[in-house]
């Protein structure tokens, strides 16, 4: 599973909606974030982003019994919230990971820019990516750009899970 910073990382940029700051997060994303991690780690994930002000504190709160409880509708980010994404965001792009991508998969990126719907400006930016930083950057802001959007992500994870066959 992830780590804990990785998680608080996750769940803050998953709810923060940038076209409308400090809004309730959608009831899939939530469902998403707590599919992905598990009910009781998200809670505990919830509770530290509340205690350290970038969650709304009555996005959650714990019953007589010490229950975890979820208001859907107050799970937004607050101002600083939103900074801290806003600042990771900044901060990720300048962030560099090693991908390892077999050579046949890099041909393979230049290809299937050519043959997918997309529009000749679009292929041709692409295309001058890949030529002046390579294929690793297109493939790595893919990588970016899924795990930004958690709908995508979903689908994606789902179709991956179907296509695999366990041994």
């Amino acid at each position: 599973m992830t780590m804990l910073k990785e998680r608080q990382h996750m769940i803050v940029r998953a709810m923060n909606n940038q076209s409308h700051p400090m809004q309730p997060v959608s009831k899939e994303k939530f469902q998403f974030l707590g599919d992905a991690f598990g009910w009781d780690q998200l809670a505990d994930d919830i509770n530290y982003l509340i205690k350290i002000g970038l969650i709304n504190h009555y996005a959650m709160y714990f019953d007589p019994n010490g229950n975890h409880v979820f208001n859907v509708d107050s799970m937004s980010l607050t101002a600083a919230g939103v900074e801290y994404a806003m600042m990771d965001a900044k901060q990720s792009e300048s962030t560099f990971s090693t991908i390892k991508i077999h050579s046949s998969t890099l041909e393979q990126v230049e290809a299937l820019i050519n043959v997918i719907a997309l529009s000749d400006a679009e292929k041709k930016k692409l295309l001058q990516l890949v030529k002046k930083k390579g294929a690793k950057t297109v493939i790595s802001k893919c990588i970016d750009t899924l795990f930004a959007d958690t709908e995508l992500a979903t689908a994606v994870l789902s179709q991956t899970a179907k296509n695999t066959s366990s041994d």
